[in-house]
């Protein structure tokens, strides 16, 4: 869950060291200096804080982070080290994912609503194609939909 947290600011990057464009530093300062808490609470005052910060804070050894924009990486840039030796990490460093494909398949499906592809009050099972979601005392006035989903 913690690292669930940092990584939400961009994607795992795996591979992507010697793809990714030079950003500019003030680019790279806005994603390290401006994190802002899970829960930002409207006309209240919000205080931001620092990747550093955030990592100690939430015990975090290391975290690579990926910014993409138009669907092509900006930029790509590791902080802290690895828990298992302490070598430094870098754009290349691979983690266990764990669960942070949950958070990026509700960003797709979220994507397509907003692009019309999906609704998010259809029955689910109206998109199903090769299982169904079993008839239940439950779902058979109220069918299951992908807003009960995510």
């Amino acid at each position: 869950m913690r690292l669930l947290t940092l990584l939400a600011l961009g994607v795992v990057s795996c591979d992507i060291a010697g793809a990714a464009p030079p950003a500019s530093s003030a680019q790279m300062r806005r994603v390290e200096t401006g994190l802002l808490p899970a829960v930002v609470v409207q006309d209240q005052a919000t205080t931001t804080l620092s990747l550093r910060e955030q990592m100690d804070a939430l015990h975090v050894p290391g975290v690579s982070i990926a910014v993409i924009h138009g669907g092509r990486v900006d930029w790509a840039k590791g902080y802290g080290v690895t828990a298992a030796d302490g070598a430094p990490v870098d754009a290349r460093t691979l983690f266990q994912a764990g669960s942070v494909s949950k958070p990026v398949a509700a960003m797709a499906a979220l994507k397509l609503v907003q692009d019309k592809r999906l609704a998010l009050d259809a029955p689910v099972n109206a998109l199903l194609k090769t299982w169904k979601l079993p008839d239940s005392v439950y779902t058979r006035d109220h069918p299951v939909t992908l807003r009960q989903l995510l």
